[in-house]
């Protein structure tokens, strides 16, 4: 039967990180007056040792320096150590110690020590100088990976993460926004701000003299242009229908014939289409009126595909140049324009639909695009959240 190893003081592990081994050793301790005592090394680990005062000149928590000296084939070695007294026994005068600011080499030398003994090995002189010229420690990583972030480094990372998280989810309801509209929303092809309009037309080939000017309202009947007609034009029919002779001719080609253009309705002038003084041909226009009373709507032009969802009565989105809200319209009027096309030829026609806005448009808007959307043009509710 093995002889147990009665050197070794087990000690849970949790208690204590070394184990503690009785070795022959002794300490040199300064007291700090330039004095010196010697004592004996009762147990020795990695960490600490304990000894034995009679005389009690250690204190409890006191600091001090001293000389471990261990004996090596007729060799005494020594290990400048600091050490500070942790705990005291009564009974045994028996004074704890830990080891302070100790060096990779002092700890190397003690863990060689600790481990020969354990062992039942000798150590040898060679041994203890080996160890203490080589590298017994990893190096540190370079890398701070562990390391905490500073109170501004903090701010910055949740700075750019909040940017990047925006940066996310604008482009998340970007792409959303876009697949919304090309799937559930039918959008016109074209679209502008009109209203009725009238336009009058010469009745005869004359020079135009205006007698209004844009803006000018009317009333039915009132006179509108004065056109005068040089009795030359009439001069062919003139001739087949009389019997005039050359003479008569001649006297009538230098007199001239003036007319009236008058209004057609209750109307407010919207353009003068030919200039002042100018020369228009019979059926050419002359101005364009617009009936009073009437308010602006929208022409808006499909797909022949979306006849099945352009209907009278339908609500629609409109949004104007430069507007974030749009307003809703109703279709009052759907009609074909275009070529159909016959028997297998495809067709190319489109919807012209008219729209009433929800809200009286100004006359400024006249002529301006508009963007008509069936449906919402922007994310529904539930999507944008």
């Amino acid at each position: 039967m093995a002889t147990p190893n009665l050197n070794l003081v087990h000690e849970n592990e949790a208690q204590r990180r070394h184990a503690r081994v009785r070795m022959p050793a002794r300490i040199i301790v300064s007291d700090g007056q330039g004095g010196q005592f010697a004592l004996e090394v009762n147990d020795l680990s990695a960490s600490g040792f304990s000894v034995v005062d009679v005389k009690g000149q250690l204190k409890v928590e006191g600091r001090y320096q001293g000389r471990l000296l261990f004996n090596f084939d007729a060799v005494e070695f020594v290990l400048n150590v600091q050490f500070q007294v942790a705990n005291y026994m009564t009974g045994q005068q028996r004074f704890g110690c830990e080891f302070h600011d100790l060096g990779s080499h002092e700890i190397s030398t003690l863990r060689l020590l600790i481990t020969k003994f354990l062992g039942g090995e000798i150590t040898q002189v060679a041994d203890v100088l080996s160890t203490m010229n080589r590298e017994n420690f990893t190096k540190p990583r370079k890398a701070l990976t562990s390391a905490g972030l500073s109170g501004w480094q903090r701010i910055r990372a949740v700075v750019v993460s909040l940017i990047s998280l925006a940066v996310g989810l604008s482009a998340f309801g970007y792409i959303a926004s876009q697949l919304y509209q090309t799937y559930f929303v039918t959008v016109a092809r074209s679209a502008m701000v009109t209203q009725p309009q009238q336009t009058v037309l010469m009745s005869r080939d004359g020079t135009v003299s205006y007698l209004v000017k844009p803006g000018d309202r009317l009333s039915k009947g009132a006179p509108l242009a004065n056109v005068t007609s040089s009795l030359a034009n009439l001069l062919p029919s003139m001739i087949t229908k009389t019997g005039m002779d050359a003479t008569q001719l001649k006297s009538l080609l230098s007199g001239e014939l003036s007319s009236m253009v008058n209004s057609p309705c209750d109307c407010q002038v919207q353009s003068l289409v030919v200039e002042e003084g100018q020369f228009a041909d019979k059926g050419a226009g002359v101005a364009v009126l617009v009936p009073q009373g009437s308010k602006p709507f929208v022409q808006a032009r499909f797909d022949y595909g979306d006849g099945n969802k352009v209907l009278v009565g339908g609500k629609v989105s409109l949004t104007l140049p430069g507007q974030t809200k749009s307003m809703t319209g109703v279709i009052e009027q759907v009609s074909v324009v275009g070529d159909l096309g016959t028997g297998t030829a495809p067709v190319v026609g489109a919807l012209l639909a008219t729209i009433r806005p929800q809200h009286t448009l100004d006359e400024k808007w006249l002529h301006k695009p508009v963007q008509v959307a069936l449906g919402d043009l922007h994310l529904p509710s539930w999507l944008a959240r």
